[in-house]
């Protein structure tokens, strides 16, 4: 394997695990808080803290880091940081909407400005960014999306209709019947 290639799997590697988390458990995250007894109003503040940290954190991330430290070393700070916060909520010490919130909330503030590092890292790595950055990124992102429709999810965790063992025949992605094709 040259280096090249090498480095592709690499950086292949590391967009995987950067988007794994996210994908490992914010699919089933609202059918779990809605066996702890989180109200709708309290499941949808926290799934708004993904939003809220990707609002405020990322404009400041990039030029912190570009002036305080290398890329490897605020990512590895990062997914560090919020894998402790990941193991406190899983822990289960915190049960209220408001806690989790607050949990989230960290963990969204922590992790969301690594994604924009992890990208201009792919970028100054590559020896061909734009032939080889689509080689690496789906990767990571279409990963999670193939696990999804194996679970039969969509992006939010709604139940998607089983397309193929639909009774009426073939359906659309609402679970509407679709006329057959005429030759």
């Amino acid at each position: 394997m040259d280096a090249d290639a090498r480095m592709r799997l690499r950086l292949s590697v590391m967009m995987a695990l950067v988007w794994s988390v996210q994908g490992a458990f914010w699919p089933v995250l609202s059918i779990h808080l809605v066996d702890l007894g989180i109200s709708e109003r309290g499941r949808g503040w926290i799934f708004a803290t993904m939003a809220i940290a990707a609002f405020v954190t990322p404009l400041g991330a990039g030029q912190l880091v570009d002036r305080l430290m290398p890329t490897q070393r605020f990512l590895s700070w990062s997914f560090t940081l919020g894998s402790i916060v990941l193991a406190i909520i899983a822990s289960g010490v915190e049960s209220s909407a408001l806690g989790l919130f607050s949990l989230f909330l960290a963990f969204w503030l922590i992790l969301a400005p690594s994604y924009s590092p992890s990208n201009s890292l792919a970028f100054r790595n590559l020896s061909h960014p734009d032939r080889d950055f689509p080689r690496v990124r789906p990767e990571a992102r279409g990963g999670r999306g193939v696990l999804d429709r194996r679970r039969n999810v969509d992006d939010h965790g709604a139940l998607l209709p089983d397309l193929a063992q639909h009774p009426a025949g073939p359906v659309d992605a609402r679970g509407e019947p679709v006329a057959a094709a005429r030759d």
